[in-house]
């Protein structure tokens, strides 16, 4: 068969997807396991125990290269007896797995191809034999080496540095290359091993240094003169424990250390600094303070600091490396918080010397603003387990949301694949430096991920152990570091455990958090992995090379993952939507800087690939990326323009499905802003929720005939009893699907005849309403809310209710949300305490011309600014302690919200005592479900003349301003309990007033205007034979509910008299 023909073959049948059994049988996608059962060939993978020494079960991706390895080294003695770490005899060698899978899994052939290749994979570009000689030049000129062999820096394979490397001996004595240490370890063998040195003279000797009785004997004194400390507090307290060799040894170290820093330092406070400097200055200064934390015996936050300045193992070409220490900037606070700290540091030291110096390390080598403030604050935000869920879910629904997408690219690369093919032999095209897309790509992409369970659950496993993530990219921006912690507080007394138990507790959300995205990382790295040895395989095969070359090729990628440690690492981080924001992120760090961005922005990483993710897909956001357009246009290569093509396919025929069924009414989209229209909305409607029938009896949606009864009738009222489930919060296909109907929505619930033909505005608004309601940006969605719907409420969603006055709350939304769960259900307010103008402050102002006080000023809120401020106090702590479990509110300074027609609303349907496991599900879950009553025929009348009836009144008597408590019992009363004499009833409360006028022959004669008319009338009249029971409502004590109330009313009333007879 010949090789073009073999290489059409396998692009769709699958093709190498991991290490092949036989290198002449590749092994497919979903057909792998299936061919290894059934056909038997290929050796059988060894097993753990009959592995040789150093080498690993599986090579492992980047991300879990630490667990997969376990190369943490471990304190013994060398064969001179001196203290050095060493790798524990578990430990696995990279080097050693690659090389043993290499020998075991390619070819003969591809094995020599193997080592030439310096024990490395090597990606496999598209020949371009049949390019014209220009291109052949031009291709030589600008060759594509992304192993890059004489980068020796980047070239390591085994990156595991002896700290011997770091001492360096020479005639001036020992100096020494913090750049080799890369670990906590490594900075803890390096004092032990010049501890040792220092023991032994002979050595010493060797090494330049010159040692006498003196300075030893002298070291305890001299130790705590560096560290800043008395020499009593260092001799009884943190320097007890260290002999005389090894405070020498932590003294020279200091010594040389703070050498580095200062020229460091200095050269970033003379403005000459790249991006690199900045990350060894923050570099040096953990190192400096992990030397300072072993005189303290206290070492182990250090390994989390060395962790978040340590360019990664497989970081081999030096774009990769440049991208990196952006992103590490961005983690520990950015660069401008990088130069204030070597600016602060030459200052120290000029100031008080390098003793100073040192103490300034000890507390800013972490620094950060308000650090403890900041993590008690943020895993607040983070601690219920609804965000958890989401998290959970949301990466593998994405990851699988772009199989089709994956499927649809290779579609279009086939067809392109074949014109540009077909094109080439009349010699009117030829093959680009990109073959694009291959269909066999998503299905090696599925078998990945089956292969990576076990490894996902080791990585994850590390992660919740330790707190140290597995991986650069956290949704916590700025995290690296532990602030309620013994060692970072500098406590070292009764209370540090307790302490250390304190921050592990308030951390864990945060800890839960980057758990999860590791495991998916983890799981996307493999699949990544599989997706890049089918390209090679694919690609080496258009090149004309036979199927065991291409499976060679493939399976090197397969035991090499470092060669596209890049690739692996973006697209792990593309799924959990933790790619860097670019330049985005750069101004949100500068706002997170400040405490109140901090509040007001707590998250800027998820919420901003969120809209990028989006963006990518959404045809409307699209079309406003130029990035977009040279995708399409293949100035990014034909790889890019095939997924940019499936993205806005698939995206647009999902999205035309989901309005669709919005149109139908199945799925909801945003709450509407109008009152009106939020008045209109069935029996427990909630946003973007799937709409399903809720048959709780036999009866229910079935006619007078038995057959079901569709879901809404003609005028679009449901026929029945309805059930929503919420789906939003699945970044970014969540946003997909609320976009999609919240625009039908919008259209189909709007007032305005001009808004339903506007498809532009209504897009717009509803990619704002879907993205403010996100919960890493639910501080800025609940302000905007506040100030849209005049309600502070939104605000104990937000902010405030993640505080007790400025103090951050632990555990913050989980108290909010058991609080809100395990009550009644009933909506609540928080109601101010207003203050009015009676007539005795009238009578004390001064007069007009006439002699007349300002009688128009009765009833008006008193206004002078010491009021506004003690008004928001009290308001603002009413909001803080309104869900609180500790400080819950009195229940009587709450305002029970009513609907239109005199009913509580409810946050929620589903009550502990009635559904028990679905008010569970509710509290613990993002997909919350809500039941709606059945409408009867006389409140579907009410609908149809568009709802002509208010929730409250908020003036009495047209000029008297009333708070959220007079304005709920002014409704209850009004709709509850008041009795007025109806024709046709007697004497009765409003429901049945209402049903009796709507039901009767008279109401069905009228016009439309006329039965508005009608519901109104009945309404006023009910509100105010209200008046007189709301002036005299009592409280719990018996006492006159609101007292200031019927005094400005009664004031009112005689002024109004007293003018009318004056004007008579």
């Amino acid at each position: 068969m010949a090789i073009k023909e073999q290489a059409n073959n396998a692009s769709l049948t699958g093709g190498v997807t991991e290490i092949a059994e036989n290198p002449n049988e590749p092994q497919v996608a979903f057909l792998g396991p299936f061919f290894r059962k059934f056909l038997g060939n290929g050796k059988p993978k060894p097993k753990p125990e009959s592995l040789p020494e150093g080498v690993a079960e599986t090579v492992p991706t980047p991300i879990s290269e630490k667990t997969v390895l376990n190369n943490e080294k471990v304190l013994t003695v060398d064969e001179k007896g001196l203290p050095v770490r060493k790798l524990n005899e578990s430990a696995k060698s990279y080097a050693k797995t690659s090389d043993y899978w290499a020998k075991q899994k390619l070819s003969p052939d591809g094995y020599a191809r193997w080592k030439e290749q310096g024990n490395q994979a090597k990606i496999i570009e598209p020949d371009k034999g049949v390019l014209t000689e220009a291109n052949k030049a031009l291709s030589e000129l600008n060759p594509n080496t992304p192993f890059l062999k004489d980068e020796k820096a980047f070239n390591d394979v085994e990156k595991i540095y002896n700290v011997d490397q770091a001492i360096i001996s020479g005639k001036n004595g020992i100096d020494f290359n913090f750049e080799k240490l890369e670990t906590g370890d490594d900075v803890l063998e390096l004092i032990d091993r010049m501890s040792a040195i220092y023991k032994n003279p002979t050595e010493a000797a060797k090494r330049g240094i010159i040692t006498n009785k003196e300075t030893l004997a002298n070291a305890s004194d001299l130790l705590a003169d560096e560290l800043g400390l008395t020499k009593r507090l260092f001799k009884q307290g943190r320097g007890a424990t260290m002999n005389a060799e090894e405070m020498t040894a932590v003294r020279q170290l200091l010594v040389k250390s703070a050498e580095s820093l200062e020229n460091l330092s200095s050269k970033i406070a003379a403005g000459q600094y790249s991006p690199e400097d900045l990350i060894k200055f923050r570099r040096q200064m953990a190192v400096h303070a992990g030397i300072q934390m072993k005189a303290k015996a206290a070492q182990t936050e250090i390994a989390r600091a060395m962790q978040a300045f340590n360019i990664p193992t497989g970081s081999r070409s030096g774009i990769i490396r440049g991208d990196l220490i952006d992103q590490m900037l961005q983690e520990s606070g950015g660069a401008k918080l990088a130069i204030k700290l070597a600016k602060g540091y030459q200052e120290t030291i000029k100031e008080g010397g390098r003793a100073a110096g040192n103490k300034y390390v000890d507390k800013g080598w972490s620094a950060k603003t308000s650090r403890i403030w900041n993590e008690i604050y943020i895993n607040g935000l983070l601690s219920h387990t609804t965000t958890h869920m989401k998290n959970l879910i949301a990466t593998p629904v994405f990851q699988l949301y772009q199989i089709p997408e994956e499927i649809l690219a290779g579609t279009y690369g086939i067809a392109e694949r074949g014109i540009r093919d077909g094109l080439g032999k009349l010699g009117f095209a030829a093959r680009g430096a990109d073959d694009g897309v291959y269909i066999g790509q998503s299905f090696a992409r599925i078998y990945g991920w089956s292969k990576a369970f076990r490894e996902a659950w080791t990585v994850a496993g590390k992660t919740l152990r330790t707190e140290v993530p597995a991986s650069i990219g956290s949704k916590i921006e700025q995290s690296q570091y532990k602030a309620i912690d013994a060692e970072a507080l500098g406590s070292n007394n009764f209370w540090s455990g307790s302490v250390d138990i304190l921050g592990k507790t308030i951390r864990m959300p945060g800890r839960l958090l980057q758990t999860a995205d590791d495991y998916w990382k983890t799981i996307a790295q493999r699949g990544e992995l599989h997706s890049q040895a089918y390209l090679a395989k694919q690609t080496s095969l258009r090149n004309g090379d036979d199927m065991v070359t291409a499976n060679d090729n493939a399976t090197m990628l397969l035991i090499d993952p470092r060669v596209v440690g890049k690739e692996l690492t973006d697209k792990a981080n593309y799924a959990t939507l933790t790619s860097d924001p670019g330049v985005i992120g750069k101004f949100t760090n500068l706002v997170q800087s400040t405490v109140i961005g901090r509040i007001l922005l707590p998250f800027a990483r998820v919420p901003t690939n969120a809209v990028i993710r989006a963006a990518e897909r959404v045809p409307w956001m699209a079309a406003l990326n130029y990035k977009t357009y040279t995708n399409l246009l293949g100035m990014n290569g034909p790889a890019a323009r095939q997924k940019t093509m499936a993205r806005l396919t698939l995206t647009s025929g999902t999205m035309y499905m989901f309005s669709e069924y919005a149109a139908e009414g199945r799925v909801t989209g945003s709450m509407p802003r109008s009152e009106k229209q939020r008045n209109l909305l069935p029996p427990g409607w909630q946003p973007y929720s799937l709409v399903f029938r809720n048959k709780e009896n036999d009866s229910d949606w079935l006619d007078a005939d038995g057959d079901e009864l569709p879901l809404y009738d003609k005028n679009g009222l449901p026929n029945g009893p309805l059930k929503y489930v919420r789906y939003s919060g699945l970044e970014p296909v969540g946003a997909i699907l609320g976009i999609a109907a919240d625009i039908v929505e919008r259209q189909r619930r709007t007032d305005d005849p001009m808004m339903r033909e506007d498809l532009a505005t209504a897009a717009t608004m509803a990619t704002m309403d879907y993205f403010q309601n996100l919960p890493f940006l639910q501080s800025i969605g609940d302000i905007t809310k506040a100030l849209e719907y005049s309600d502070l409420d939104y605000l104990t969603k937000g902010p405030l209710g993640n505080m007790l006055g400025l103090a951050p709350l632990p555990y913050s939304s989980t108290q909010r949300a058991f609080s809100r769960g395990y009550g009644s259900g009933e909506q609540t307010k928080i109601s101010s305490d207003l203050q009015y103008y009676t007539l005795e402050d009238i009578n004390a102002m001064p007069v007009d011309e006439d002699g007349n006080p300002p009688y128009e000023d009765v009833g008006k809120l008193k206004g002078s600014l010491g009021d506004w401020f003690e008004r928001s106090y009290t308001d603002a702590w009413k909001l803080q302690t309104k869900d609180s479990l500790i400080f819950g509110s009195d229940k009587e300074e709450l305002a029970i919200q009513y609907d239109v027609l005199g009913e509580p609303k409810q946050t929620h349907t589903s009550r502990f005592d009635i559904r028990p496991g679905e008010a569970m599900w509710n509290l613990m879950s993002p997909f919350n479900i809500k039941r709606g009553d059945a409408l009867p025929e006389w409140k579907k009348q009410l609908y149809r003349i568009g709802m002509p009836l208010v929730s409250k009144r908020k003036m009495l008597d047209g000029k008297i301003r009333l708070n959220e408590n007079q304005m709920s019992d002014w409704t209850r009363l009004a709709k509850q309990e008041v009795l007025l004499k109806q024709p046709v009833m007697g004497v009765t409360t409003f429901l049945p007033a209402l049903e009796s006028l709507i039901v009767s022959r008279l109401y069905k004669g009228k016009t439309l205007k006329e039965k508005i008319n009608a519901v109104k009338k009945l309404e006023s009249d009910y509100y105010d034979a209200a008046i007189n029971m709301l002036l005299i409502e009592r409280n719990s004590e018996n006492e006159l509910k609101y007292p200031e109330l019927v005094q400005v009313y009664n004031d009112l009333q005689f002024v109004k008299t007293k003018l009318q007879k004056e004007q008579y």
